[in-house]
């Protein structure tokens, strides 16, 4: 049900504002997302590359403005298992919220998380949980200690960790992890 209404906005907005206008750039967006849901990874890149592209000509290459269909692009990547344009698209992802936002910005956390995830997928491990760990004291201080995204990166934490050989530490984060999804339940 959503693909038409998307694919309308998408003709609606080129066919009034033009093919380069910032409403054609979130419409290729969203159409993009779907299109990752729909597991159609090919599609989802070509889509979110052209918003990119749209948003880099109306703000210039490193705005604020294609973070979220570059980030979105970091995750076809993953997906494709693409490991290392996807650690390197996430990181200019990272660069310019960093440069952006302010430092504790949830938007940093989940950009930290998305490159740990690429940096655990090519078994950068020990850089994997450094990103892991700055995700997770800006989660705690933004969202709170017991909130399930801090659950989340907990788990991604043990992973890393128990995949460089501290079994008794990743069993701990694990516990915790659980108990937080226990009680947000």
């Amino acid at each position: 049900m959503a693909e038409p209404l998307l694919k309308r906005a998408l003709a609606t907005d080129e066919k009034i504002l033009g093919p380069s206008s910032e409403y054609v750039a979130t419409d290729l967006n969203n159409l993009g997302l779907l299109r990752i849901k729909q597991k159609r990874f090919s599609d989802a890149e070509s889509l979110l590359k052209r918003s990119i592209s749209i948003s880099e000509k109306l703000y210039g290459k490193n705005n604020i403005e294609s973070m979220e269909a570059m980030n979105n692009l970091g995750t076809v990547y993953l997906e494709q298992g693409k490991n290392l344009d996807a650690e390197a698209v996430l990181q200019r992802v990272l660069n310019i919220r960093e440069s952006a936002l302010p430092a504790m910005h949830p938007d940093i956390a989940e950009s930290l998380n998305n490159l740990g995830m690429a940096m655990k997928a090519q078994g950068k491990f020990k850089a994997a949980e450094a990103a892991y760990q700055r995700c997770l004291l800006i989660v705690e201080s933004v969202m709170g200690a017991n909130h399930p995204r801090a659950a989340t990166v907990i788990l991604n934490l043990a992973e890393v960790v128990g995949a460089q050989g501290r079994n008794q530490e990743a069993q701990a984060l694990i516990r915790k992890g659980k108990l937080i999804l226990q009680v947000a339940r």
